[in-house]
């Protein structure tokens, strides 16, 4: 993580970072029509359930027009996609994509995962093969309730869709790439091709980027506004 420390940027108002690639070469499936499959799939599944259906466009639409993530236009690259630290090659790398639900007393809140570790078959790379995980910075339940004993306040919060508020270095976008539909109410509907700007959930590496980013943060304004 130190790598990504020395090159984490503050811009347009979040941070941004590189995602932590193992060193060496790696021949990756760009894994397009295990995506494309996976989506007809879905497709169908969320025609079945017109509410899924309906907050499954509304996020990903939310979020295209936050700039989370933005459309593109470029062919389907070949096969293979081979992954060089630091010296990127063209081409783009395709996630599969499924519905998550939390039930709740008032309402029924749906998160989209992303699967990095999709692959075509046991000898096949997956795209979270290619990341170092970094550490775990979870903090640990004795600490987190001696800490809570240790002070006369206490004080809690939440980032709000907390992954997606750190942005991505724009050389490692086409790594990050999902299908969805012109028009999802459509069964023939063609596909559209979108990436990610920021910190996907479903990689192997999004909560130590998500913890490091925190802890730079605090870092900064400690030594900067020190209380």
């Amino acid at each position: 993580m130190k790598e990504l420390l020395n090159h984490i940027q503050f811009h347009d108002n979040h941070y941004e970072v590189l995602l932590p690639w193992k060193e060496g070469q790696f021949y990756l499936p760009n894994h397009y029509f295990i995506s494309s499959n996976h989506l007809r799939y879905l497709q169908h599944k969320l025609l079945r359930d017109p509410d899924l259906h309906s907050e499954y466009n509304r996020i990903i639409q939310e979020q295209l027009q936050k700039g989370i993530i933005k459309q593109v236009d470029s062919p389907i690259p070949g096969p293979l996609v081979k992954c060089i630290i630091n010296e990127r090659v063209e081409s783009a790398h395709y996630l599969p994509h499924h519905a998550v639900t939390h039930c709740e007393p008032a309402t029924t809140i749906i998160h989209i995962v992303y699967d990095g570790s999709a692959k075509l078959s046991d000898s096949d790379l997956s795209l979270n093969d290619c990341f170092q995980a970094g550490p775990n910075l979870i903090p640990k339940l004795f600490h987190v309730l001696v800490q809570f004993r240790s002070h006369p306040v206490a004080i809690t919060t939440d980032i709000e869709k907390a992954f997606l508020m750190i942005g991505i270095f724009p050389a490692d976008h086409y790594m990050l790439r999902f299908l969805w539909f012109q028009d999802p109410n459509k069964l023939d509907s063609p596909i559209c091709q979108f990436r990610f700007t920021r910190v996907v959930f479903g990689l192997i590496p999004s909560p130590a980027i998500l913890g490091d980013t925190i802890l730079h943060h605090l870092d900064k304004y400690n030594s900067e506004q020190p209380s």
